[in-house]
């Protein structure tokens, strides 16, 4: 009888510990991977600070601009450039023609960006075929408003680093 008694409370002790394992390791996932998301958020919006300080200038004398030569300036060579002007005309973008692209002004990592200086979302690109996690930031020179700059990273690339976080914690 005593036997059979400590087996049962040995089993209700086990199953409890098991079940809490895995909470706290559903929990803890969870988390790294909201972790890992901004840090490749932090990671771009550094890169948008450099590029907003280079392309400032042209965005104020309306230059033309090279993007292939800058792309160079980007840490994440598979990061997507795009400068867009006050009302959403693509100026340059470096994996595809301006004149193909359609007005931005309403994307709405754009939308976000003209609100509160930072924009980001993630969602499917028409123009590259992929699912795209996208950070814009507002460009502006003494309060006036002279465009967006946007930089973007493929979903799968990101997923790839989370894998590799989760590789690591187990």
């Amino acid at each position: 009888m005593r036997s059979r008694f400590l087996w049962q409370i040995y089993g209700a002790f086990g199953l409890t510990m098991l079940l809490s394992i895995l909470v706290f390791g559903f929990l803890a996932s969870s988390q790294v991977q909201e972790d890992a998301r901004q840090q490749i958020r932090n990671g771009l919006l550094t890169q948008a600070a450099i590029l907003k300080l280079i392309f400032t200038p042209y965005l104020r004398d309306a230059k033309t601009i090279d993007l292939q030569e800058i792309a160079a300036l980007v840490e994440a060579q598979e990061a997507r450039i795009t400068l867009i002007d006050a009302d959403g005309l693509v100026l340059a973008d470096n994996r595809e023609s301006p004149s193909l692209m359609a007005n931005h002004k309403q994307r709405p990592e754009i939308a976000q960006a003209r609100l509160s200086g930072v924009g980001d979302a993630e969602r499917f690109s028409e123009t590259v075929g992929q699912n795209l996690l996208y950070l814009a930031v507002r460009v502006e020179d003494g309060g006036v408003l002279l465009g967006y700059v946007r930089l973007a990273v493929p979903t799968k690339s990101v997923a790839h680093q989370l894998a590799q976080l989760r590789n690591r914690m187990y």
